[in-house]
């Protein structure tokens, strides 16, 4: 600044580049367009509300139109500038054209002594022009009393509002006027008038780190032309007038593009020291991590749209920048991409509460580093479908069958019934065996499954079942029967079982039986259900391995010599109630372990031994006592199962 100028204030470039006609207002060509025509055609309407983010050129229209009316040459779309009018306007002198800032003016008071003036005509101008800014912060009695007036305006009056807030204006009021909606001013825009801006000063810079050095402004200020310009002014000052790189990015607190990639490349190979020599940096030069993290969030958003193919012109990177964005967004998958981002997303709003950001957005690096890149889900079904044994070539049909409930007297296993088997030991090596990585035990699992009671198979289940679902077995237990055929394990229900399959049927509980059991055989098993009236005949006896016979035999024995000294001891069962039950053959259905059996009458019906029992009721405690003690099998000395 000159001596001879020294004493005066300096005039902003905000406010000397402010658009003095339509043509130079820059990114809102709709509104412009649709003034112009309205004052060519002789359509302006006494109200218009221009509402739209800040800084974004509503307050500059209404000026502009405010002169545009009152030109001496006008009515016109383009004022002249020279005429009184037009200059006492834009320097805000004249008498006609009434500012008012509604934040400092809600009370109804005010709005009344305002609404007192209208009637008044003009001092000199063609029309009275009242701008009402930030129009929305007037109280409901203020709007109520501008209604009327608004509606019906005396003559030559125009009232033009703005407001960052649209949905804040009553509805009353907003459809009394024309509403012109602005826009954020796209990065372009911003760039291209910027650089009006530099060549209209004078200022000398290399072309390509003008334009980075703007492009980096108009990045930062959100879509707002008044903040761009602020900016400009605020880095001439830092730099005596240069346009450098560098200073730019310290001054609005950004992170170059370079070490945005960098930062990228690190989360997602994992290296962790230096990402967090990162945040120490930032932090020893005063950064934001907030500006840090919005910045890093514009950088995959860039990779996003690379990768959507959206084009480069929707990214705001040019250059080399532009050349490493575009090989990341070939190597890296972009379902990572979308798992980073949201990741960020989730950074920016616990940032905004937190007192600790710099614990938090390491720990948020960090975290994203270690995580492992995401398998997306087509890779996961063909890994499925490559599943050995049968039924893994379309794992998702067994289980959409499985949330169906087949109706009474549908097809059902020729095998669906209660039955002896190899004994509970056997199996459980089988399946430790299979789980170590035999390939060949999966189907011998399976084939040792299908061998199993119902008793023995909820038993190997029970104990891999999570704790909060060891309920199931409980409800298992209820079913008539449970046998395991291929990759299906069919429970058998009566008709009048609602509860338990109901609750085994459950989407939740379903998985969770069915991950067990593919556990279990080691390979993919499924859960069905079927019902049926009729109880279901005893599988015939079957012969264990030939490895478990010695175990068997030995806990035959052992099961046996227990047996004989619990039924010579007194027992509640030997009097009362229960006791004439058993003699007379009205035996409970449940036993005290809350296990579903056969009336034992019925299992006798017809034979020599029914008749025995009948005369006998002692003889029926001990055969009741037995099959609770065994769970409703008799084992030989041989350790092979015997059916009643």
């Amino acid at each position: 600044m000159s001596p001879s100028t020294a004493s005066e204030a300096y005039l902003g470039l905000a406010r000397k580049w402010r658009p003095r006609t339509f043509e130079e207002l820059a990114g809102q060509e709709a509104v412009a367009t649709g003034l112009v025509n309205a004052l060519k055609e002789g359509r302006l309407i006494h109200a218009h509300l221009m509402a739209g983010p800040r800084g974004v050129g509503k307050t500059t229209t209404a000026r502009i139109l405010a002169r545009a009316l009152n030109c001496e040459e006008g009515p016109t779309p383009r004022p002249c500038g020279r005429c009184r009018p037009c200059v006492e306007i834009a320097a805000g002198a004249d008498l006609d054209v009434i500012e008012i800032d509604a934040a400092s003016n809600t009370q109804v008071e005010k709005m009344r002594e305002l609404l007192e003036r209208v009637v008044l005509a003009p001092f000199a101008a063609r029309f009275k022009v009242y701008v009402i800014d930030e129009v929305h912060m007037l109280s409901m009695a203020a709007f109520n009393a501008l209604l009327k007036t608004l509606e019906e305006p005396p003559p030559r009056v125009i009232f033009i509002f703005a407001t960052t807030e649209l949905e804040k204006v009553p509805e009353t009021v907003r459809s009394r006027c024309v509403v012109h909606a602005f826009r954020r001013l796209s990065t372009e825009d911003i760039v291209r008038r910027l650089e009006e801006v530099a060549r209209g000063e004078g200022l000398a810079s290399e072309p390509a780190a003008a334009r980075q050095v703007f492009t980096l402004i108009a990045q930062s200020v959100d879509g707002g032309m008044r903040d761009a310009l602020v900016a400009l002014d605020q880095l001439l000052a830092l730099t005596e007038g240069r346009l450098e790189v560098e200073a730019a990015q310290r001054l609005l607190g950004l992170t170059a593009t370079s070490t945005l990639a960098d930062t990228v490349d690190w989360v997602v190979h994992g290296d962790a020291p230096p990402l967090m020599a990162l945040v120490e940096d930032l932090v020893s030069r005063g950064r934001s991590l907030e500006r840090f993290v919005k910045n890093l969030t514009g950088y995959l958003h860039d990779l996003m749209l690379l990768q959507a193919g959206a084009g480069v012109e929707r990214v705001a990177l040019t250059g080399e920048p532009l050349e490493r964005a575009k090989a990341q967004s070939r190597e890296i998958a972009q379902a990572v991409v979308f798992n980073l981002l949201n990741q960020l997303f989730d950074l920016e709003g616990r940032l905004k509460q937190s007192t600790q950001g710099r614990f938090l957005v390491e720990f948020t690096l960090l975290r994203m580093a270690v995580i492992k890149p995401v398998l997306p889900l087509d890779e996961i079904m063909r890994r499925l479908r490559s599943y050995p044994g049968e039924g893994a070539s379309n794992p998702t049909a067994p289980a959409a069958e499985a949330t169906d409930r087949p109706s009474v007297g549908s097809a059902t296993p020729s095998t669906l019934r209660p039955a002896a088997g190899p004994m509970a030991g056997a199996v459980l090596r089988e399946a430790e065996t299979s789980a170590a990585g035999d390939a060949a035990a999966g189907p011998a699992s399976i084939a040792a499954l299908e061998g199993l009671a119902q008793e023995e198979l909820l038993d190997l289940l029970g104990p891999l079942l999570p704790d909060h679902a060891q309920f199931l077995i409980r409800y298992l237990r209820q079913a008539a029967g449970l046998r395991v055929e291929g990759g299906t394990l069919w429970a058998l229900w009566s008709k009048e079982d609602r509860v338990g399959p109901t609750m085994i049927g459950k989407p939740d509980h379903r998985r969770i039986l069915e991950a067990t059991l593919t556990r279990l055989a080691g390979r993919p098993i499924v859960l069905r259900s079927t019902f049926s009236n009729e109880p279901l005949a005893p599988r015939g006896p079957t012969e264990p391995p030939a490895a478990a016979q010695p175990i068997l035999r030995d806990r035959a024995a052992t099961e046996a010599s227990d047996l004989v000294e619990e039924a010579s001891t007194e027992s509640p069962w030997n009097e009362g109630p229960a006791s004439e039950g058993l003699s007379s053959g009205r035996l409970s259905s449940r036993t005290p372990e809350g296990r579903t059996t056969r009336p034992l009458m019925e299992i006798l019906s017809g034979t020599a031994l029914a008749r025995q029992f009948e005369a006998d009721g002692e003889l029926a405690r001990r055969a009741r006592l037995a099959r609770d003690f065994f769970g409703g099998r008799f084992i030989d000395a041989e350790g092979r199962p015997v059916a009643l």
